[in-house]
């Protein structure tokens, strides 16, 4: 089977939106647990960590094809290392990801 690798580009953008919808779900879950749960530390973490982890479980899915799923410099680096992506993609991918956090960050939530 021949596996065909998507053009750089479509795999940045994948990433990028990829980065940016997982602060955004991070961010939103922390503020949602807060305003829904009356103030009760473990009930506001537990759901921060479930609505969180639904939300990577389908941006992976979603992005996974086309990009690997990244959506961190770490995990970037991690796959460059083991030789999954070229260390030129690497750099590229952990900046633009490194970029959607900010943003993601003053988008109204």
């Amino acid at each position: 089977m021949l596996l065909v690798q998507p053009q750089l580009w479509r795999r940045l953008f994948a990433e990028y939106l990829g980065s940016l919808l997982l602060a955004a779900i991070v961010i939103g879950s922390g503020i949602a647990a807060q305003s829904l749960s009356s103030h009760t530390v473990g009930l506001e973490l537990f759901e921060n960590a479930a609505a969180t982890g639904v939300g990577l479980y389908v941006i992976i899915l979603t992005f996974g094809a086309v990009s690997g799923a990244h959506f961190n410099p770490i995990i970037s680096f991690v796959d460059a290392t083991f030789g999954g992506i070229s260390w030129s993609d690497a750099c590229v991918i952990s900046r633009l990801s490194s970029l959607a956090v900010p943003v993601a960050r003053f988008s109204p939530t």
